[in-house]
């Protein structure tokens, strides 16, 4: 058996930040307000939501608030956890993007992260 490994208070908030960040980016891209975000998961206001997104008295998505955002913001849950956020993932990635990659035969041209296997 191994030695149990030891997380850092600053390591853990940086990993919430990163799902937070990411969850936050793709509400916006999806023209998604915070109330919408927070009445399809079940919660009556934005007051949970808004103080997670600033950060506010440590507040975080649990495993359920993440599953049930994943399916309204329609994305595989793996998107929260990505660094770089995943806007700029995708921009990197998906090479439609650019118009002389347009005729291309290249093997990413019809890649999506949503296709990703993780």
């Amino acid at each position: 058996m191994s030695k149990s490994k030891e997380f850092t208070s600053s390591e853990i908030k940086q990993f919430h930040s990163i799902i937070i960040k990411n969850i936050k980016q793709i509400r916006k891209e999806k023209h998604i307000t915070q109330l919408d975000l927070a009445l399809s998961i079940g919660h009556k206001s934005t007051s949970t939501i808004g103080k997670i997104e600033a950060s506010l008295e440590n507040k975080h998505y649990n495993i359920e608030q993440l599953y049930k955002i994943s399916k309204v913001l329609e994305v595989n849950i793996c998107e929260f956890f990505i660094t770089p956020p995943p806007l700029v993932l995708r921009m990197v990635i998906d090479f439609r993007f650019y118009p002389f990659y347009q005729n291309s035969k290249h093997p990413l041209k019809s890649y999506h992260p949503s296709q990703a296997s993780l």
